[in-house]
């Protein structure tokens, strides 16, 4: 399980050659290395000898002008699994019309001090009317930054987070009025459902009864769509998937409610 952590990332992290006992005596690895936190020391993984960390400072400093300029306004910083994910989340200025509602956009930055992922950015959209977050899964984030030589001297520029942005937006909002203009009956949305919860049949989905109730009852919801299907998913992960704030805000970014956002989207347009 993925624990988060709010946090301002004013640490960094080093890298160190791995040392090793060996017939009674300390060796120094030639090509691996430990990622350690800065202030902590914690073991965040094992790389090789050409890789270089993005530090919590550059990742930062990859949105500062752009919050200086308008363009974004920090939402939330932290952290994951004990410093191996970090992230940085962004909201934009302007709004965006998707299939007749409100909907704004948040960018995050997220990146990896374990060895396993680059540094990535995605976009989460949000539904003005009800606060539902819908947050790119990080395997369809897109590579920004790759840990070779050079890698904090990157930048993200102000026309590349607009052309990022404007051109997520637009494939989300096609897609949105393709499920607004496909109806979807009760039993079809079951039968959604029940894939979105891997599960053999309708009864054996625990949440049904809540689904429900918010397919047909969700803030801009009737019960008769595919995005009122998508939506009652992405509600349910937004403010009940889990029962402190904070994991709530864990389960929709980053878990278990992200993972069933995706899995809707994913099942609904198919559906369309």
């Amino acid at each position: 399980m993925l624990l988060s952590q709010s946090d301002s990332l004013t640490w960094d992290v080093i890298k160190t050659p791995v040392m090793y006992s060996f017939d009674g005596q300390i060796a120094t690895s030639k090509d691996r290395f430990v990622i350690a936190r800065s202030d902590t020391g914690a073991n965040l993984g094992i790389v090789g000898e050409g890789y270089e960390p993005v530090q919590n400072s550059s990742l930062l400093a990859q949105v500062e002008p752009l919050e200086s300029e308008g363009v974004l306004k920090r939402s939330n910083t932290g952290y994951l699994s004990g410093g191996r994910r970090v992230f940085v989340q962004s909201s934009l200025a302007e709004e965006f019309e998707v299939a007749g509602e409100t909907t704004k956009a948040m960018v995050t930055l997220l990146n990896g001090h374990d060895g396993k992922m680059s540094t990535k950015i995605g976009l989460t959209a949000i539904r003005v009317i009800c606060g539902n977050t819908f947050a790119m899964a990080s395997t369809e984030m897109s590579v920004v930054i790759r840990h070779i030589r050079g890698a904090n001297d990157r930048v993200l520029t102000n026309e590349f987070v607009r052309e990022f942005t404007n051109e997520q937006m637009g494939i989300y909002a096609q897609n949105m009025e393709s499920l607004k203009s496909t109806s979807c009956s009760v039993g079809t949305f079951e039968s959604i459902m029940t894939k979105v919860f891997k599960k053999e049949n309708a009864t054996q989905v625990r949440e049904m009864d809540d689904l429900i109730h918010l397919f047909r009852n969700g803030a801009g919801n009737e019960g008769r769509t595919l995005a009122d299907a998508f939506n009652s998913v992405t509600d349910f992960s937004s403010h009940r998937s889990a029962k402190s704030p904070d994991r709530l805000y864990l389960s929709s970014n980053f878990g278990r409610g992200a993972a069933l956002s995706a899995r809707a989207w994913d099942l609904t347009l198919a559906a369309v």
